[in-house]
């Protein structure tokens, strides 16, 4: 077979590097480790249990809403105070859609939607997005920042 040459670039190599169809890359391990951190916390808001939903914020994260809520406490106080209001949140909680992107060796970002719905009657009371900023701490995966709406 002849190798065409056009200004010095080999053109069949260009030919079938433009050809190939190229798969999505496959989950990392870190990826899969918050993605289970997410679903871990889903359960847990959904059994009423505070500390377990909130177990995956880093000592000194911020969470965004409507305000910007600094420190793990605070952020405790702020679900107590709103969704936990009376010891038991008034619906179930679901993540989805999870993208995940490296930011470096130790921090990510990931995107997502929520969706609580009604216990009883499994009708959606609410809906939004996330974007999450991830550190690798010796604990595991830790949100250093949570702006969902």
């Amino acid at each position: 077979m002849k190798r065409l040459i056009r200004r010095g670039i080999p053109f069949l190599a260009l030919a079938c590097a433009a050809a190939q169809v190229t798969a999505a890359p496959a989950q990392s391990a870190d990826a899969r480790a918050m993605e289970a951190e997410m679903q871990q916390s889903a359960a847990a808001w959904n059994r009423g249990d505070l500390d377990g939903f909130i177990h995956l914020y880093a000592p000194d994260a911020t969470f965004m809403g409507n305000d910007v809520v600094r420190g793990f406490d605070a952020i405790r106080e702020f679900y107590r105070g709103s969704w936990f209001r009376g010891g038991m949140p008034p619906g179930n909680l679901a993540y989805k859609d999870f993208e995940v992107r490296p930011l470096g060796r130790d921090h990510a970002l990931m995107l997502g939607k929520w969706s609580v719905t009604s216990r009883e009657t499994g009708q959606e009371m609410r809906h939004g997005t996330f974007s999450l900023t991830w550190m690798r701490t010796r604990q595991g995966w830790r949100i250093l920042h949570d702006h969902s709406s």
